[in-house]
Parts: structure tokens; C-alpha cells; sequence
């Protein structure tokens, strides 16, 4: 502990007498109004004495209002269990301070220190000394700790109970990850981990991804944002969701997944049956890539409940999947414009999807497949009927469809005047998925 003790005290020497200065008016003042026992003070002092918390979020407090706050709470910190000094700019220096004051702390629970231009350094002294028995969710944020600083706390992963580990925004990347992955493949307590908006990518993420293969505790995880996370990731994912039976929610928004990533990633979800929730809005994922995540999750085993393809353009015929999934189960998706030609964007289509939608309910009232309608509506088998006779037998057998819903289902499935058998446009899709 006492070389990186030196080492911020080196880092920091140079500045510090011109920022112990900065702020120290309002921090004095700020730390004298809950000293005194007035209003804001009985609050305070109420909320360490009764409740165990220090919320000071945003409190301009740096490295100096960090050193009051150790000096207020020195007798304190043996009942706190829950600490949030975000955004606070307490950079390592005050987190020396803090860590110091925080081996007292040997109930707590909770430690939010997101955005406070910590270094590898600070988080070093700050492992180095927190009292672990009970912590459960750490949050570091917003703090350049870079791969060293993931480094640090990859060896202390697998021997805490941590449960929640927030890491989003932390300036890591392939090596960074291959650290995390490591130590994921060891760690019996995390539940769910963040790393979004990082630079997680080529073996880096096929090491993180492997590292879940094997890990039975993990629940939750995030790499959105990665935008570097590439083919192999995906494909590494693919496989852990092949083997995992832990995880829950799987977030890989605005990762750079394509057609062959999606479609990769379908296979890893056909053998899955324990994910909740998968997230790949912002992705150039394509219509045929939607098309083969739909199907893989239409399935009796699946038990996905939430598909995120927000900002990313749908076909009609991918409504309708959607549709008859949500009449298998509990279902939402989020998705973005509608379109009329394959894998194009921004072309919205008229209100006659509205009418599709009616048509996916009714069959699914009936528990029949689309394959089945037609079978039944066409008597002679001829495969083919003009529009007018698909109207009047569609009337006789469903009358709660209006006329104008009739002819805006007959104008999506026709072919000039004839609606052929051949699925062309949307009973394809069906006839494959045997819905």
C-alpha cells in the first residue's frame, strides 16, 4: 500500500497547492451547514445515524471536501453500509483520504465512486484497503483506470462476493477484457457486470465471452457501445450462450452486429432456454439477420421476453413473427421504422399494417397457421384466388375483420388480381417457422 500511496502523493504534489484551494470556500461552507445543528444538519446526521448512507452525488466536494469528509465521519464509518460520492471530481488524492477512512467501514454494502478522475493508482490504494464481507455493488464509472486499473481489480474478483460490478466507461480494452475474462471464469458471486461504452474487441472479446462459458453466477451482462466488439466477439457469444445456463440479460447494443453476426448469434440462442432479455438496437443487423433472431427465438424452448432492435428498420412480415410470438408467450419488442423493401431504411409504410396485425390476432385466437388459412379458403385447391373471392370467404369466416381491413390484407398479399398460394412476400416466412 505505501508505494501507491507515493505514487498519487508524487501524481499530486505539483497540483495540490493550486486545487486545495479551488472549491474549499463552498466545500467548508458545505460541510459546516451539516456539522451544525441546524435543519440540514439534524438531516445529515439522521441519515448516518439511522440509515448507514452518505449520499453526497455531485456535491463539487474534490480531494479536499473528501479529506472533511473523513474528518467529519471518523466516528461514523463503523455503521455507514452505503456510500455515494459520484461525480465529485475526488480524483486519487481523495480517494487516499477515503480509503483510509473506509477500512472503518465493515458493514458496508454499496460504494457508487463513478466520475471522479480516478486513476489505476487510486483504485489500487482503494482495493487495497476496502473492507469486502459485505459489499455487493461497486461502481467506478467514468474514471480513467484503464487496463492496469481493470488489472487490479480482476484479482480481487474471484475471492469477494461481489455482486454487482459497474464498469462502463473506464477506458479499457482488449487487454482490459482478456483481465476481466480471466477472472470471470473463476468468480463465483458476480451477478452482473457492465462494460459498455469501453473498447472491448478482437481476442479481448472472444476472451470475456469465454469467460462466461464456464461461470454459473453471472445473470447480467453489457458490452453496448463497444463499437469495436467485431465478428469474433459475436461468435464468441454465440457459442457461451450455446453452454451458459446463467444469464439473463444480454445487452450488445450499438456493437457493430451485421447479418453474419446475427445470424451467428442465432444459432447460440437456439440452444439456449434460459435468456430473458437481448438487446441489439443500433445495430446494421439487416431484415434477413431480424428474420433469423425471430426465428430462433419462436420456439417452444425460448424464453425470451424483451428483443431490443431499436433504431434498426422492420418488414411487414417481421411484425407478424413478432406477433404470433407474443400469442406463444410473454413478448416485446422494441424496434425501429417500418419499410417495404428488404433491408432499406426510412421508408415508412402505410397504415395497412394495422390490418396484418388483426390478421396475425385472428389466427392466433383460432390457433391455426397461415398455411392452414389458406387451406381452408381455398376449396378447389387450386392454389391462387382473385381478391373479390379471398374478400367474401374471409368475410364469412372472420366477420369481425371490416371491409377495409379485408382489402388492405388482400392488396398486401396479391399479385394484381390474383392472391397466389406461393407466399411470396409473407407466407414464406410462415410455412418455414410452421407457425
Amino acid at each position: 500500500m505505501s508505494k501507491s500511496i507515493d505514487k498519487i502523493s508524487k501524481a499530486s504534489s505539483s497540483s495540490k497547492k493550486q486545487s486545495i484551494h479551488t472549491d474549499t470556500t463552498n466545500t467548508e461552507d458545505f460541510m459546516s451547514s451539516v456539522s451544525n445543528p441546524d435543519s440540514n444538519g439534524r438531516k445529515f446526521n439522521a441519515e448516518i445515524n439511522n440509515l448507514g448512507i452518505i449520499n453526497m452525488k455531485s456535491k463539487n466536494l474534490n480531494h479536499h471536501g473528501a479529506y472533511l469528509l473523513c474528518q467529519r465521519l471518523k466516528r461514523d464509518f463503523s455503521i455507514i453500509h452505503s456510500v455515494d460520492l459520484s461525480d465529485n471530481q475526488l480524483e486519487d488524492e481523495g480517494i487516499l483520504y477515503l480509503s483510509i477512512s473506509l477500512r472503518l467501514c465493515t458493514v458496508l454494502n454499496t460504494l457508487n465512486l463513478s466520475n471522479n478522475s480516478i486513476t489505476e493508482y487510486g483504485v489500487r490504494v482503494l482495493l487495497e484497503n476496502l473492507n469486502y464481507r459485505y459489499l455487493k455493488y461497486l461502481n467506478l464509472s467514468g474514471n480513467k483506470i484503464g487496463n492496469k486499473g481493470i488489472e487490479h481489480i480482476s484479482k480481487y474478483l474471484p475471492n469477494i462476493q461481489l455482486q454487482q460490478l459497474i464498469l462502463n466507461s473506464v477506458g479499457i480494452d482488449e487487454e482490459g477484457a482478456k483481465s476481466i475474462g480471466f477472472a470471470l471464469m473463476s468468480s463465483n458471486w458476480l451477478k452482473e457486470i457492465e462494460l459498455s461504452s469501453n473498447n472491448v474487441r478482437l481476442s479481448g472479446a472472444v476472451l470475456l465471452c469465454r469467460g462466461l462459458i464456464g461461470n454459473n453466477s453471472l445473470e447480467e451482462i453489457s458490452v453496448s457501445y463497444n463499437n469495436n466488439f467485431g465478428h469474433d466477439g459475436i461468435v464468441a457469444m454465440a457459442e457461451c450462450l450455446k453452454i451458459n445456463k446463467s444469464l439473463r440479460i444480454v445487452d450488445l447494443a450499438s456493437t457493430k452486429i451485421g447479418f453474419e453476426g446475427a445470424k451467428a448469434l442465432s444459432q447460440g440462442l437456439k440452444s439456449n432456454s434460459t435468456l430473458k432479455s437481448l438487446n441489439l438496437s443500433f445495430n446494421p443487423v439487416t431484415a434477413s439477420g431480424i428474420y433469423e433472431i425471430l426465428k430462433s427465438i419462436n420456439t417452444e424452448t425460448s424464453s425470451i421476453e424483451y428483443l431490443g432492435l431499436k433504431n434498426i428498420p422492420i418488414q411487414k412480415h417481421l411484425i407478424l413473427i413478432i406477433e404470433l410470438i407474443q400469442q406463444r408467450r410473454k413478448f416485446n419488442c422494441e424496434y425501429g421504422n417500418m419499410v417495404v423493401y428488404p433491408d432499406t431504411i426510412n421508408v415508412k409504410t402505410s397504415s395497412d399494417d394495422e390490418s396484418m396485425i388483426k390478421l396475425a390476432r385472428f389466427l392466433g385466437e383460432k390457433r391455426m397457421r397461415l398455411i392452414d388459412l389458406f387451406r381452408v379458403l381455398d376449396r378447389g385447391n387450386k392454389l391462387e384466388m382473385d381478391k373479390i373471392e379471398f374478400i367474401r370467404r374471409m368475410k364469412l369466416f372472420e366477420p369481425r375483420l371490416t371491409q377495409k381491413d379485408l382489402h388492405s390484407i388482400a392488396k398486401n398479399l396479391s399479385t394484381k388480381e390474383t392472391i397466389y398460394y406461393r407466399f411470396e412476400n409473407l407466407f414464406s416466412v410462415a410455412l418455414y417457422l410452421e407457425c
